[in-house]
């Protein structure tokens, strides 16, 4: 094979899988969650669904399973899975919603809340241990590029 075969304007440009942005930022996002996942496992007995779930649960105070599925970014089966094992965990709750028979408000319970409590300086410290190898600078420029990417991407998800 010639080299001119591989620069060939009928050819695409080679692709690199390691150098693909969504392919790179997946890899990332999946290391963080299984380090954390690790220590919550042997602490909590949490999956990283479990926490996920526990987390977005917190702040509102209550939610239906398809805003715990929008919150997320988790398919409904896995969110009705994890609600299934917090709910045998004894770490939420469900009430029947009293204008929609089809839909319920899963809360924590105060064991949920407890394990939050506990789980969130985990979390932090090893928020903390990742971005220390970043300068204040450039921990700022990070968040603003993630946001950028977050706006540009709800933009694409839009249908026109």
């Amino acid at each position: 094979m010639n080299s001119t075969a591989s620069t060939s304007p009928d050819r695409p440009a080679p692709f690199h899988l390691a150098d693909f942005f969504p392919y790179r930022l997946s890899i990332l996002s999946n290391r963080v969650s299984n380090l954390i996942a690790q220590d919550y496992a042997e602490k909590f007995d949490l999956r990283v669904p479990d926490w996920r779930v526990i987390m977005v649960l917190y702040e509102p105070d209550q939610l239906t399973a398809s805003e715990i599925a929008e919150a997320t970014l988790m398919d409904r089966v896995r969110v009705t899975r994890t609600l299934q094992q917090l709910l045998t965990k004894e770490i939420v709750s469900r009430r029947a919603s009293k204008t929609d028979g089809r839909s319920a408000y899963i809360t924590l319970t105060a064991k949920g809340r407890e394990i939050y409590d506990a789980v969130i300086p985990l979390a932090l410290d090893y928020e903390r241990q990742v971005l220390s190898v970043l300068s204040e600078t450039e921990k700022v420029a990070l968040t603003g590029m993630m946001e950028k990417l977050d706006g540009r991407l709800k933009e694409l998800e839009r249908p026109d």
